[in-house]
Formats: C-alpha cells, sequence, structure tokens
C-alpha cells in the first residue's frame, strides 16, 4: 500500500510554499511595474507656497490656494479641469493679509 509518510507530507509543503513566494516576488517585481501609471509633466499654476487643495466632486475640478509674495503678498487661487488645463488662471485675493500684514496660518479652502 503507498502512503506518504509524514515527514515526507510536510516536505511537500514545504516546496509549495517556497514555489509560491518566488511566484509572489517574481509577480510583485516583474509584472506590478510593467502596469504602473506614468506622471504626466508637472503643471506650473503659480509661484506660492503652502498650498490647499480640494477637488470638486461634481465637476472633477481642482481648486487651489496658496500664499505668495508676489505684489506684496496675499492668497492666490487658480482652478484646474480634470486632466490638468488650467481653468482659472491664479489671482490674487483681496484682504488675505489680516490686520497685521503677517500670516497666521496656511491658506484653507473647501467647497
Amino acid at each position: 500500500m503507498d502512503y506518504i509518510r509524514p515527514f515526507e507530507k510536510k516536505s511537500i509543503e514545504f516546496l509549495f510554499m517556497k514555489r509560491l513566494k518566488l511566484i509572489l516576488i517574481l509577480y510583485v517585481f516583474a509584472v506590478l511595474p510593467l502596469s504602473a501609471q506614468e506622471w504626466s509633466e508637472p503643471v506650473n499654476v503659480a509661484n506660492g507656497h503652502a498650498p490647499a487643495f480640494v477637488i470638486d466632486r461634481k465637476t472633477g475640478k481642482l481648486h487651489i490656494v496658496s500664499i505668495t509674495n508676489v505684489e506684496g503678498g496675499g492668497v492666490l487661487y487658480a482652478v484646474l479641469d480634470s486632466v490638468g488645463n488650467i481653468v482659472t488662471s491664479p489671482y490674487m485675493i483681496t484682504n488675505t493679509l489680516g490686520d497685521t500684514g503677517k500670516y497666521r496660518f496656511g491658506p484653507a479652502i473647501d467647497l
């Protein structure tokens, strides 16, 4: 009568797990990088820093506010569509310097 001895069963399971690990490693390092998306070229929206972003769920447009030191400083506002085209050119939002003329926090935005 043929039967598998207990130690043989363990070695068959060990070989199976070893092969499975090898297949998973090959998949992660060989297949997944081929299906990765590529980044587009960067889009320069405005010369500012400390940006805040929000996406309009209805239109997919990206609304951006950022602090700038250009023209005396203030907060810039711009809008991009879902593919990265500038819809609204950056413009300065007035009266954003506060009473002291200095920033206390970065800009924030919400729709």
